[in-house]
């Protein structure tokens, strides 16, 4: 994919596959790993910056039509709300949003 991005996944073999039932797609590699380690079957996609979700989502999409996409928000240290990009990319390909809520 053009642009930066970091790829978790359990086997590189199964980049061949055309389908993966879940993609996760977060913007640090933390992130994304953090939500791998209990659900090591998805694909994980780190978009390295806010910026990049909505396209790296859009591009993921694009390869993965009927995959259940999940964007892994980061709160904004200024509102307490999921990240707005992150919002944008869910709303962009019908994936779900997953946010962290701090009591």
């Amino acid at each position: 994919m053009p642009g930066a991005d970091f790829l978790i996944t359990l086997d590189a073999d199964s980049l061949l596959v055309p389908e993966y039932a879940l993609v996760l797609i977060g913007e640090g590699v933390a992130t994304v790993l953090s939500a791998w380690q209990v659900m090591p079957d998805a694909l994980g996609i780190a978009a390295m910056s806010g910026g990049n979700l909505p396209k790296v989502a859009t591009q993921l999409r694009e390869r993965y039509p009927r995959a259940d996409m999940v964007i892994l928000a980061d709160i904004d240290k200024k509102t307490g709300e999921p990240d707005k990009r992150a919002v944008e990319a869910a709303a962009a390909v019908g994936g779900r949003l997953a946010a962290p809520r701090f009591a």
